[in-house]
């Protein structure tokens, strides 16, 4: 017989102890997974504003140097970061007088969400 001194845990107290560890992994899984999805998400954010604010500095830097504005919709893709990026410019008119708003939007090639749309404005 074991005497009162020697202590440990009951079969009860283990069940317990297991049955709370079962319940808390799969959600702790779940919010690792759905943390590693947001940053995926945010990545792809960030590297489709590079190529609308690359793609905006380009057209401002043609239409300052060889006095080229952009007309219409322009649509093209590019590379950056090992991904394939689809990318579309649309210029309009706006109530001033000279003045162009140029829009730039942005999404991961074979994706039809735009993840970012830009706008700016060009002097003509």
């Amino acid at each position: 017989m074991a005497s009162k001194s020697s202590r440990g845990f009951t079969l009860v107290e283990v069940m317990v102890a297991l049955l709370i560890v079962a319940l808390a992994l799969p959600a702790l899984l779940m919010r690792i997974g759905g943390m590693a999805t947001a940053a995926g998400h945010t990545r792809d954010v960030a590297l489709a504003h590079w190529v609308a604010e690359n793609k905006l500095q380009e057209i401002y830097l043609t239409q300052r140097l060889q006095g080229i504005v952009p007309r219409g919709r322009q649509a093209d893709d590019t590379q950056l970061a090992g991904e394939t990026w689809d990318w579309q410019t649309e210029t309009e008119e706006t109530e001033l007088p000279g003045l162009l708003r140029l829009r730039v939007r942005v999404r991961m090639q074979g994706s039809e969400e735009n993840l970012v749309e830009l706008s700016g404005f060009l002097l003509e």
